[in-house]
């Protein structure tokens, strides 16, 4: 036994070592082993699962190469379109645009899966050297561009970026697979496209009367027991709002380099990206942002012919901020996809809780002291090309404010709830006295006794629907050309009155009423109208025959997107897509 003991000794002392390094990582506060550390579970759908080292690591790479490769990368990229990124999200049980990412290629890879849909090498490196993003001006592979996308300067390894890529490129072409077989087939019959278009093509003439919003104010002044009352009922409103005071680091490449077409970034600010993400975000992200600016200090002398820092500091600032250095646009592409400014990005930071209407000054300052550590944003690439970070300090949170403090924007608001209820009982009395008035000079006679203001308009038809499918490749590609055009279209006989501003709103409402009818009363900024359909019409033109073609071929297009949002609801369901709460609403 002891010659066993004295032969084994150093295997016997390693096995202990390793018991020991055990024992402190349960114990410790990531409640797990050290392989759990980079084992545990963030996103599960079906057979799919994306660890916390994936979560960390591979992820953000591959879902800010997506972003950079958006105009091919449709298959896995077009949930997050505006119409459907709001439905995406909701779906798949995440406000996080990186952690929806990972959950629908999850569905996508199962659904591959389950269909028999896979991309092979050939095809991959096909659809690689093919990307526009690679090309050259004649539409050729081009190796210098493709080198430089993948050779950035950072920590990110060559080998990592080559896999990121064909990562995402092969769950693309996955992903059309799929979709082209979810919808294949689909076709809208002619005849009812037609007379989709009919109904918004046609020509109307209508009779209006305007009750003017002015002529129905109280005729006294509320009182202070009349607006007390109002405030108690809706003293929720009244509340100071909350203020935050935060700093915002502005990461710039000293190689201004042109920035690409929107959606894209240049190389220079890639660099700069990916040093910030991996020299400073990692460093301190886990920390609240504690010692984030010896970090920043350490990675600017590392890379100091690479960018530069500035910091700015702000204070008591609000939601409804118009400071300029606050609401410069995020390039959504190469950020999270969440937030449209940088005071958006300060806000989605966790807040402080409400206080109530009658907090003491020791509750008001716990409330304060609430607000969940010096929180750090995750880096944000604005459209000039730089990349921020920001940092929350403090919350004064939100509280009601007193009948005293709040008097007079209750006064104006009782005021204006008192002249909407005048003028929307007005307005039922009206409309019932004209459905008599079978003629033109009936309807102008009843309305104007009832201290309307009457006039006839038509025929004419919307306006989107006299500007051409030519005249909306234009505006995308020149629009200073588009201008006099629109004005000639503005001049057309059949085109809306320039002086009436709800025309659209009122050809609106008369699809649903048959001559002589008049419609539900319509609200404006001006007051409510009154519309009386005369008649309508519909003039045979060439431009109705195209029309009728691309009305066709939307319904088409919208089919298909309701048919996949039906789809994606049900992958979620039958894959039991799981999201851990800490990637759920923001970054862990």
């Amino acid at each position: 036994m002891l010659e066993f003991l004295r032969k084994h000794t150093i295997v016997i002392m390693a096995a202990m070592a390793l018991v020991f390094v055990g024992l402190v990582f349960i114990g410790d506060g990531y409640n797990g082993s050290l392989s759990q550390m980079f084992t545990k579970t963030l996103v599960s759908v079906g057979n799919q699962q994306v660890t916390q080292k994936q979560y960390e690591q591979e992820l953000p790479v591959e879902y800010q190469m997506a972003w950079q490769l958006q105009s091919s990368m449709g298959g896995i990229l077009d949930i997050f379109a505006e119409q459907n990124a709001a439905y995406t999200l909701k779906t798949l049980k995440t406000s996080n645009a990186m952690t929806a990412f990972a959950a629908y290629r999850g569905i996508i890879r199962n659904e591959g899966e389950r269909l028999g849909f896979y991309a092979n090498s050939e095809e991959i490196d096909s659809a690689i050297r093919t990307l526009p993003e690679f090309s050259n001006q004649q539409g050729e592979f081009d190796a210098d561009t493709y080198a430089k996308f993948i050779n950035m300067q950072g920590t990110q390894a060559r080998e990592m970026r080559v896999k990121a890529l064909k990562s995402i490129v092969a769950d693309n072409i996955v992903a059309n697979k799929v979709k082209a077989t979810m919808v294949s087939g689909i076709e809208i019959n002619a005849n009812y496209a037609n007379n989709c278009t009919e109904s918004q093509m046609q020509l109307v003439e209508l009779n209006v009367a305007e009750l003017p919003i002015a002529n129905f104010a109280p005729k006294t002044e509320p009182g202070e027991e009349q607006i007390k009352e109002f405030w108690e009922k809706n003293k929720e409103k009244y509340r100071t709002g909350e203020k935050r005071f935060f700093n915002v680091y502005t990461f710039s490449p000293l190689e201004q380099t042109k920035q690409e077409e929107a959606g894209n970034i240049s190389n220079a600010t890639q660099e700069v990206l990916n040093i910030v993400e991996n020299d400073v975000w990692d460093v301190v992200s886990n920390l609240n942002g504690a010692n984030l600016e010896e970090t920043i200090d350490q990675a600017i002398k590392s890379n100091e012919k690479v960018l530069k820092m500035e910091k700015a500091i702000f204070s008591n600032i609000d939601k409804t901020t118009e400071e300029a250095a606050l609401i410069a646009p995020i390039n959504a592409a190469a950020s999270d996809g969440q937030n449209n400014n940088i005071a958006e990005v300060a806000f989605s930071l966790s807040g402080a809780p409400n206080v109530s209407l009658n907090a003491s000054e020791e509750e008001v300052n716990k409330a304060m002291t609430q607000v969940k550590g010096e929180q750090l944003s995750t880096t944000q690439v604005l459209d000039n090309g730089n990349v921020i970070l920001v940092r929350l300090n403090a919350i004064t949170p939100d509280m009601a404010r007193t009948y005293e403090a709040a008097k007079e924007e209750a006064k104006k608001d009782l005021i204006a709830k008192l002249t909407k209820d005048n003028i929307e009982k007005a307005a039922v009395e009206l409309k019932s006295k004209l459905a008599d008035a079978k003629t033109s000079e009936d309807f102008s006679k009843v309305a104007q006794e009832s201290g309307a203001q009457t006039k006839n308009y038509g025929p004419y038809t919307i306006l989107q629907n006299l500007i051409t499918p030519e005249m909306r490749v234009l505006a995308q590609t020149n629009p200073t050309q588009l201008a006099p055009m629109l004005e000639k279209v503005k001049a057309m006989p059949i085109a809306p009155p320039k002086d009436f501003d709800e025309a659209e709103a009122a050809f609106a409402v008369t699809k649903f009423i048959n001559p002589g009818q008049v419609a539900e009363p319509l609200q404006s900024d001006k007051g409510v109208l009154l519309v009386q359909l005369v008649k309508r019409t519909l003039e045979d033109s060439p431009q109705l025959s195209n029309d009728m073609e691309l009305q066709k071929i939307q319904l088409e297009q919208l089919t298909k997107q309701l048919i996949l949002k039906e789809w994606l609801k049900n992958c979620v369901s039958l894959y039991d897509l799981n999201i851990n709460p800490a990637v759920a609403n923001g970054r862990n």
